[in-house]
């Protein structure tokens, strides 16, 4: 259904310089982030996660995305990327891109999601709900 809706609706738009892609292994995925200048998440899903989010903040790539799902819990707004309301805003934010701090990005990500933080945060909510 992807493939078709993508034949159907997408590949049409797409410009003479727009290279499509598709699915990516990590290696590639590493390689395609280290060349961009942001990562673009339009997701219109409430996307529990967003681990491709967290993997574009760590190569130091800001994000552009609406505020749906997980991207308001990840995504710092002016600081590590842009939570846009809609396409048109989300198309300007990329003019905006040279206001952020790639550096900034990298660190964010790193305090905010390294494995020790994350460990302590589960086990303490873990203890709690056993208390409970």
């Amino acid at each position: 259904m992807e493939c078709e809706h993508f034949a159907a609706e997408v590949a049409p738009l797409l410009g003479g310089d727009v290279q499509y892609v598709g699915e990516a292994n990590h290696e590639r995925k590493l390689e395609l982030l280290r060349g961009a200048r942001a990562l673009l998440n339009p997701i219109c899903w409430p996307e529990p996660f967003g681990l491709v989010m967290l993997e574009a903040l760590a190569c130091g790539r800001p994000v552009l995305s609406y505020p749906v799902g997980a991207a308001p819990e990840i995504v710092t707004h002016g600081v590590t990327g842009f939570l846009c309301p809609d396409r048109a805003a989300l198309v300007a934010a990329v003019d905006r891109l040279p206001e952020l701090d790639r550096a900034a990005c990298r660190r964010e990500v790193a305090e905010r999601f390294c494995t020790a933080r994350m460990v302590a945060e589960h086990l303490a909510l873990y203890e709690d709900l056993m208390r409970r």
